[in-house]
């Protein structure tokens, strides 16, 4: 027999005598024994609740953290001032020129009236005032609802 069939041979056996030990071992013992159910606890003992003073009224069940009637706060608390009334805004001011506009070949104005951007041409009307004309150094020209001319000029 040469050196490594023994080898092979002793390698063999303690692996056989491994697998043979663990299977034994799995079987046997407090291991393979299952477990019972947990120990039962008993439940505390449930005691009547707390009855309240018969001299306590609903106040004093309401507010647990007040021991005794004591006055609130003085009221420092100032009514409002009532609130004014918006100033008018006058016609030209609520129409408002931002820009103007090359489109098409033709001048549109941009303005701004009462918050929303309309774009409009020569002879258009927006918010019942009419343009008359474009130009882009003086601005626009545009006849109120009251018919009376109107120029807004070019913003910086």
């Amino acid at each position: 027999m040469t050196g490594v069939a023994r080898a092979v041979r002793l390698l063999a056996a303690a692996g056989g005598l491994v697998l043979v030990l663990v299977v034994l071992s799995r079987g046997s013992g407090p291991v393979g024994i299952p477990s019972g159910p947990p120990p039962r606890i008993p439940a505390p003992e449930t005691s009547a609740p707390a009855r309240e003073p018969e001299d306590a009224g609903p106040a004093a069940s309401r507010d647990i953290f007040r021991y005794a009637d004591q006055p609130g706060p003085p009221n420092t608390h100032r009514p409002a001032a009532a609130p004014r009334p918006p100033l008018p805004v006058p016609a030209e001011a609520a129409l408002r020129l931002v820009g103007i506009l090359h489109k098409g070949g033709t001048l549109q104005v941009v303005l701004a009236l009462s918050g929303e951007v309309i774009l409009a041409k020569v002879g258009e009307r927006v918010g019942g005032h009419e343009v008359l004309s474009i130009d882009e150094e003086s601005g626009v020209r545009l006849r109120d609802p009251g018919g009376q001319e109107v120029t807004l000029p070019v913003p910086p």
